[in-house]
Order: C-alpha cells, then sequence, then structure tokens
C-alpha cells in the first residue's frame, strides 16, 4: 500500500519519542535551524552533539505544471517555518500562522503555503500552484514471507532507494538504471528491481519478489 513518509505533525508533539522506522528519514543540517517537519506524526526532533549545529527535513515537490520546488520545513526560536526554493526566484521564508491534525499553513504579505499530507498549494497573490511531494517517498512491499518497507529519495541530481527490513541493516543504494515505468538500484551484492507496483530484491544472487 503506497504511503509517503510525509503526514502532519502536531506543534506539541515536536520532542516527542519517534518510532524505528521513520529515524531512517534523511536529515539535511544547517546552521542554527531546528528540526520541523509538519508532514510526521512520529519523529523525534532532536538536535547534533553541538548546540550549534541543528537540523532541518528537506522535501522536494512538483507542481500542477512541472516545476520541481525545494521546500524545507524547520522551526527557528520556537516558531515554525517553511523555505521554498524555486528556480530563478527569490527564496522565501514564510512563517506559519496555523496548523491541524494534517496539515499548516504559512503566510507573509502576498505570499502563502498550506501543507495538507503530501500535498500543497501556493501562492503569490496573482497565482496559484497545486504540488505533489516526489521526494522521499515510502511503499511497503510484501510477498508470503516477509514485507520490506522501500523509501525512494533524490539527493544531487541522484536517485537512491533505502531498504528497510525487520531486525536488519537498512540498505541504501544508487540508482543504475530507469526506464519509463520502473528503476534498478544496486552494488555488488545487492539488487531492487520495481516495475510498476512490483519489485524485486536480489542478495547475493538470490531473488525474491514482492508487491506493493
Amino acid at each position: 500500500m503506497k504511503k509517503t513518509i510525509l503526514s502532519a505533525l502536531f506543534l506539541g508533539a515536536l520532542f516527542t519519542s519517534c518510532k524505528e522506522e521513520t529515524k531512517k528519514t534523511e536529515m539535511t543540517k544547517i546552521e542554527d535551524i531546528a528540526i520541523v517537519d509538519t508532514h510526521s506524526e512520529d519523529k523525534e526532533y532532536t538536535t547534533s552533539d553541538s548546540e550549534n549545529e541543528l537540523y532541518a527535513l528537506e522535501y522536494l515537490y512538483k507542481s500542477d505544471n512541472g516545476e520541481i520546488v525545494d521546500v524545507t520545513f524547520f522551526e527557528e526560536g520556537d516558531k515554525m517555518n517553511v523555505k521554498i526554493k524555486r528556480d530563478k526566484q527569490d527564496e522565501l521564508i514564510l512563517p506559519q500562522t496555523t496548523a491541524w491534525a494534517k496539515g499548516a499553513e504559512y503566510e507573509s504579505g502576498n505570499y502563502k503555503w498550506v501543507s495538507q499530507e503530501d500535498g500543497a498549494t501556493f501562492s503569490d497573490g496573482n497565482n496559484t500552484m497545486k504540488l505533489v511531494v516526489i521526494s522521499p517517498l515510502q511503499y511497503t512491499y510484501t510477498n508470503e514471507k516477509e514485507s520490506i518497507v522501500v523509501i525512494y529519495s533524490d539527493k544531487n541530481d541522484k536517485r537512491f532507494v533505502t531498504l528497510i527490513k525487520d531486525n536488519q541493516p537498512e540498505i541504501t543504494l544508487e540508482q543504475t538504471e530507469a526506464w519509463a515505468k520502473g528503476a534498478e538500484y544496486g552494488n555488488n551484492t545487492v539488487k531492487w528491481h520495481n516495475q510498476g507496483d512490483t519489485g524485486t530484491l536480489t542478495e547475493d544472487g538470490v531473488a525474491s519478489k514482492f508487491k506493493k
């Protein structure tokens, strides 16, 4: 069953304990900013060992006109914010004005960003565009014997998949090949091949098939 790793976060739950699975989410370090993820109910918001080195969570959205937008949710002081980066546009930082169970609204001047689960809308006072999260994305694949959590992500113009199985270390593989409805990721010993709603995990030459 498809699901994203991006669900809404209550402000009061920012510092609660997180589940082991959500700790797998990649975090991008920036200075003097704390983690804020308005899409996750379970993440624990922690800082690094240095008080001056904190974190933020970054996502990629795709608009209805095909534009890719880099969005970072973060907390500064006691305020939640969203940072919006668009190609050939000035970077915007909007403070949160309201929040609810599965979303939040950020606004400053004519600019407004509204997050709702894995979707969002952005308005500049003249135009409004709809967006959907494209990275990272999480799916659960199963077969008769086991299930596997598969997280697809993008970083520095490269694509990766992270595989999480019960009681086993997670594995992150870089994409080696892609086509219209699938892709392959791998290293010398492990390969993940996805095609539509199916996936094949090959470990040391032994292949196991899975389905969403």
